[in-house]
């Protein structure tokens, strides 16, 4: 057998409040003359349960009578059932006042837990009867049963005292366990702190109801070493209920066990989230008023969990948190709308929902509150609340329908009563109110089909929405020619020109930047724009930067070279009256040609090098050579007379 608990596991406590313990407390904390044998690891003295609240004990690992704890498990146990409450340390348990009969039966294992052999754990039910235990309690389970076992818990039934056994747990596969799927056996599962069951607890099926009860799965107490740690699972829960049942045997000692088993089954609450065959939920409360214990005082409701004229909308159902208090406890509250009940409070439960009003509801609503004690009496408190389901109007301003936009562009909203708006938003991303003014601004992207949606909401969810169409365009414009061709040898002033500009938001302006230099714009197809070169020779960076009407941007860069260098021109040959004339040029644009002037016209060309150049005439002239080299750069040599 294994016990059915983890001290080391730190889940956040549900306290005593699911199986109202505290409401119980209330009449009694307990008898010493009830004595509960905790079937386990042992049991070690704390400052919650000391040696003089100790029972005698065995152990029936070891085969002597001391049954102190190995481990902590059993001293948990015994902590949750029978702490003594209200002095600073460990936990409170169930029954402060009850005494603790310590049996060894199982040994602790690596991880925290325990272990051991069914004999044992069958011979601890048997001695705890014999010497006098009212209730027996086994937090440890196996997934099969012997004749032994059944004969233990058949000898506690003659007895008469009552076998309270964990249900068991597995989060992969559930089993029946035992001794606590044996009739007379209480067989006790866990739940969190809304009543559901816990993940880990093993459950009753459709077919088979073997489990009577559940209860807390967590409880928190002192451990042998003396600091309070949590004890996770159906092992926990099992110790609850045992101290449950010994806070009925001090209101009503005459009970017999058979009698307290249905008993605390009958006072249990079903949980209506979960399906109807599962254990219902420990009622401590509940079982001490069936057993006689009186209430007389009525309850109060301190508040409704509501405030006066508070707006109530339609979009979600407001979560409201009552507070009542009784002299024991509050079995239930019901929430009354206009007089009808629309949501109930129990013990499992932290708050209750008001559902959300429907359209048309507009206007003032009484809300009760209404408090019942396990008595019977009532007590209720009323707030008025405003259900509002008009939502708020406006406008989209900005962007107009399928205007052309790009990233982080601005929207612009307004409403016609600003009063009323509590948030505007723009595809998730919220606007700013501008103070003073019906309006709000903010930046949104589009989605991938051009949509913007705008929500206005008031103060309780009511949202009108707006939607515009957009188009995005976060593309600069594109050209798909640029003269002059790269690399080309310009001179003097020239103009460059770029071709082919598209952009689907249309082109606000091209811009010519020379060597890096703002030269100047244009706004007209086809844009083109002078540059000067002046006498400068060398590299040319052009860059055109077209912008569109959105500010979106693309360069177009080219390099050209500048040549305002005229040839190298001279003449290398003897003139003679009937002869040639060979002339040297040469250019880093290249020669276009070579002219011979005589007395100052033109009377020979040549464009090939060598250049050579014939002439005839008797006279005495003036001789002159010009070379033009191929960007139209120009040079003389001097004249001579022949």
């Amino acid at each position: 057998m294994h016990s059915d608990g983890d001290p080391l596991d730190p889940a956040i406590a549900v306290g005593q409040r699911v199986s109202q313990i505290p409401g119980a407390q209330t009449w009694t904390t307990g008898s010493p003359s009830v004595t509960v044998a905790v079937v386990d690891s042992g049991v070690t003295p704390t400052q919650d349960v000391s040696a003089d609240r100790l029972a005698e004990g065995y152990d029936f690992v070891d085969g002597d009578s001391d049954p102190t704890d190995t481990g902590s498990h059993g001293t948990q146990v015994a902590g949750i059932i029978a702490a003594q409450g209200g002095n600073g340390v460990g936990g409170t348990g169930v029954c402060g006042q009850c005494r603790i009969m310590p049996i060894r039966a199982l040994r602790t294992n690596a991880a925290g837990g325990a272990t051991g052999y069914a004999s044992d754990v069958a011979a601890g039910i048997v001695w705890a009867a014999d010497h006098g235990a009212k209730i027996v309690n086994v937090s440890a389970s196996a997934p099969s049963v012997d004749t032994l076992m059944r004969e233990a818990v058949d000898h506690a039934a003659t007895k008469d005292v009552l076998v309270v056994a964990s249900a068991g747990h597995d989060p992969t596969t559930p089993y029946i366990g035992y001794p606590a799927a044996i009739d007379s056996v209480l067989a006790v599962g866990s739940v969190g702190y809304t009543g559901l069951p816990s993940t880990y607890s093993n459950l009753n099926t459709p077919s088979n109801h073997w489990v009577d009860v559940s209860a807390p799965g967590i409880g928190y107490a002192l451990n042998p070493a003396g600091t309070t740690s949590p004890l996770v699972g159906t092992s926990a829960s099992t110790a609850v209920v045992s101290g449950a049942a010994a806070l009925a045997y001090a209101i009503e000692p005459d009970l017999t066990a058979v009698e307290l088993h249905r008993r605390i089954t009958e006072s249990a609450n079903q949980v209506p989230a979960v399906p109807s065959y599962y254990a219902p939920v420990l009622d401590a409360t509940r079982l001490l008023v069936n057993l006689g214990a009186t209430d007389t005082g009525s309850p109060e409701v301190v508040t409704t969990g509501l405030t006066d004229n508070q707006l109530v909308g339609p979009t979600h159902n407001v979560l409201v948190t009552p507070v009542a208090t009784d002299d024991h406890a509050v079995a239930r509250m019901d929430m009354l709308l206009d007089g009808t009940v629309v949501a109930n409070w129990w013990p499992w439960l932290r708050q209750i929902q008001l559902p959300a009003t429907l359209p048309g509801a507009d206007g003032p609503h009484q809300v009760v509150i209404r408090a019942y004690d396990y008595a019977g009496h009532v007590a209720e408190r009323s707030t008025t609340v405003v259900f509002d389901t008009i939502a708020p109007t406006g406008q989209i301003v900005q962007p107009v329908e399928d205007s052309h936009v790009r990233d982080g562009f601005t929207v612009v909203v307004t409403s016609t009563n600003p009063a009323d708006v509590a948030s505007v938003g723009a595809n998730g991303v919220a606007l700013t109110h501008v103070a003073g003014t019906d309006r709000w601004t903010g930046t949104a992207t589009p989605t991938s089909a051009g949509l913007i949606t705008v929500g206005l909401a008031d103060q309780v969810g009511n949202t009108t929405w707006l939607t515009r169409h957009v188009v995005l365009d976060n593309a600069g414009p594109t050209a798909t020619a640029l003269m002059p061709a790269a690399n080309t040898r310009v001179r003097g002033t020239f103009t460059s020109t770029i071709y082919g500009v598209q952009d689907r938001s249309g082109l606000w302006t091209a811009q010519l930047y020379v060597n890096d230099t703002f030269v100047g714009s244009d706004t007209t197809y086809p844009y083109s724009l002078p540059v000067k070169t002046g006498t400068r020779s060398g590299t040319v960076k052009l860059i055109w930067r077209l912008v569109d009407k959105l500010g979106n941007q693309r360069f177009y860069t080219r390099y050209v070279v500048a040549d305002n260098t005229a040839p190298a021109v001279s003449i290398t040959s003897t003139v003679k009256k009937t002869g040639k004339v060979s002339v040297k040029a040469s250019d880093a644009s290249g020669i276009a040609k070579v002219q011979l002037l005589v007395n100052g016209k033109v009377v020979a060309t040549d464009g090939t090098a060598s250049y050579v150049l014939t002439y005839k005439t008797k006279k005495t002239v003036k001789i002159q050579v010009r070379a033009y080299d191929k960007v139209g750069n120009v040079r003389y040599t001097t004249t001579r007379t022949w």
